[in-house]
């Protein structure tokens, strides 16, 4: 689950986003309030990210702490 997450930190949250329409904002087209780069992660990511650290808090090595903390910054 961690790698999962993890991964949003380089690859952001751009992907299916091909189509050239210009209906709808990018930034905002999944509840984003379109931030700096227009990645903003919906509510419904952070709070399934903060699940996983609360229940597996216990699991975690240094090295996932290390990763899951990069995304913060980066999200």
């Amino acid at each position: 689950m961690i790698n999962f997450f993890t991964k949003f930190a380089d690859e952001g949250f751009d992907e299916g986003d091909d189509d050239d329409s210009e209906d709808e904002d990018p930034a905002t087209a999944y509840g984003g309030t379109g931030g700096q780069d227009g990645k903003q992660m919906p509510v419904m990511w952070h709070q399934t990210l903060l699940t996983l650290v609360q229940c597996y808090r216990p699991y975690l090595t240094p090295a996932n702490c290390l990763k899951l903390k990069a995304l913060v910054k980066v999200h």
